[in-house]
């Protein structure tokens, strides 16, 4: 097949077993809907002032967080339809590049729809900046931020030999991340040994974006009461968990997002392509190695014998060919 005919096939392939799974999709979509109901009555309209910082932070972490488990099935699918696609893949039915462009398509699709529902709840109901280039902004992160979990799950789905090892690894990266995201630890906080993680952590880089974006908006650009410094309520806030003022880093944790989305797309693509999972081990019944022996002269004649009777009773498959 040649590349937008491989294409075409794998999308629709991959879009037909999406629309197949429907219990999944109505529980996701209700669950989408009730945690951010959730969340936006937990931080319901925030005040622009010194504590309402903290509370606007936090409604970004827990939404970071939500998304961040909210990609985990991406696990369990893929490595249940892996051992289909290598049967795909050695048959040469289609290429490694169309079936891993199709499911990130795909899951970029189901992705957008519980982002816009997700962040349309969340972000009214907390009180962020009400101005459309922030509203979008904040979407963008979020989808972003969303299909960067999916795409490290999905590498992760790619190259663990079992669904228990792929959990684990999950959990421990869901741990990292939260541990190293410059809210539970901020940056200034976080041992000297551990400050790469921060720095190559998506979760961080959006953290940061989305609280740059509202932090350095109109509404909280009202001076700092007896700040001395001379800080605006919204830059005072940024300093208080270690975050950067300038506006540019609300668009490098963008191209940040995307690039790492690209590169866990990528490394999966070459983990489909050469990685074959958990190899199975060949087994041998008793009877199968008894009759080999017997051809070398090797089993005694009471031995033979016993085999002989055991055969005629075992089950056709027993039998050795």
């Amino acid at each position: 097949l040649k590349a937008p005919a491989a294409l075409e096939l794998a999308i629709k392939r991959q879009w037909t077993l999406f629309l197949r799974n429907k219990a999944f999709l109505i529980v996701r979509t209700g669950q989408v809907i009730f945690m951010g109901f959730v969340i936006g009555s937990l931080f319901y309209s925030c005040p622009p002032d010194r504590s309402g910082v903290r509370t606007i932070l936090g409604a970004s972490f827990i939404t970071l967080l939500f998304l961040a488990f909210g990609s985990a099935p991406e696990l369990g699918l893929l490595i249940a339809n892996r051992p289909v696609w290598y049967r795909h893949r050695d048959n040469l039915f289609l290429p490694t590049y169309a079936e891993t462009t199709s499911m990130a398509l795909v899951r970029a699709i189901n992705t957008a729809i519980e982002s816009l529902i997700f962040t349309h709840i969340v972000y009214w109901m907390v009180g962020y900046h009400r101005a459309a280039g922030a509203y979008f902004t904040y979407l963008l992160i979020v989808l972003l931020t969303s299909l960067s979990m999916s795409g490290l799950f999905r590498l992760m789905g790619s190259v663990a030999a079992t669904p228990v090892h792929a959990q684990a690894f999950g959990s421990l990266c869901i741990l990292i991340l939260i541990l190293t995201s410059g809210f539970a630890i901020i940056r200034p906080s976080i041992p000297g040994w551990w400050i790469w993680a921060y720095y190559i952590s998506p979760y961080s880089w959006a953290l940061r974006a989305i609280s740059v974006n509202e932090m350095s908006s109109e509404r909280w650009s009202r001076p700092a009461p007896g700040n001395p410094q001379g800080l605006t309520l919204g830059e005072e806030g940024l300093e208080t968990f270690g975050l950067f003022h300038s506006r540019n880093w609300i668009w490098a944790g963008v191209g940040y997002l995307i690039g790492f989305t690209l590169l866990m797309n990528f490394l999966a693509y070459f983990a489909l392509k050469y990685y074959s999972g958990q190899q199975q081990r060949a087994s041998v019944s008793g009877l199968t190695v008894l009759h080999e022996l017997d051809l070398c002269g090797l089993v005694p004649a009471f031995v033979r014998s016993f085999s002989i009777t055991a055969h005629a009773k075992a089950p056709a498959e027993l039998a050795p060919r």
